[in-house]
């Protein structure tokens, strides 16, 4: 089954709203993809809800420097 949800979230968490989206749809992990300015979303969701995620893929990060040094810290996880 593939989702698209287009638009803006209505939370300060978009992470809440795919959540609560996979918990209407009974699903289990879900491959997580981020491109571009949606990397940071998704990487906050992978981190936040490990359970919920099967795979993390990201592509065409920008951002410059930040958004490296955003990715340098939630990315490589100790």
């Amino acid at each position: 089954m593939t989702v698209t949800v287009n638009g803006r979230a209505q939370q300060a968490d978009p992470g809440e709203t795919v959540e609560s989206l996979l918990d209407r749809l009974g699903t289990g992990p879900v491959h997580v993809l981020g491109r571009s300015r949606g990397v940071r979303t998704v990487v906050r969701f992978a981190t936040a809800r490990p359970r919920s995620t099967r795979s993390l893929v990201l592509w065409g990060v920008s951002g410059g420097e930040r958004a490296v040094e955003f990715l340098d810290r939630y990315y490589y996880l100790d």
